[in-house]
């Protein structure tokens, strides 16, 4: 699972869609079509799946909270500041 962002997912990887160049290397480093069309970008087709953090802020937090509350998320203790 690749996890950036703050973007989790069980079985695919989002990653921040800002950063184009970023995207393209990830999809061409996992062997997908690096010229996507974002309006097919399904995670039935794909692994990388872009997405804007600015319109879609809301929903990523919202589950990001409820991984964290049903405890699919562990944060190791050497990292102490990450815990509330």
């Amino acid at each position: 699972m690749f996890i950036y962002l703050g973007c989790v997912s069980v079985n695919m990887d989002p990653v921040h869609g800002s950063n184009a160049g970023f995207v393209r290397q990830l999809m061409v480093v996992f062997d997908e079509n690096p010229d996507y069309d974002y309006k097919d970008v399904s995670p039935e087709t794909m692994e990388i799946i872009p997405v804007n953090f600015s319109t879609e802020h809301k929903s990523i937090l919202s589950h990001l909270y409820f991984m964290i509350n049903k405890e699919y998320l562990a944060i190791p203790e050497k990292y102490d500041k990450l815990i509330i």
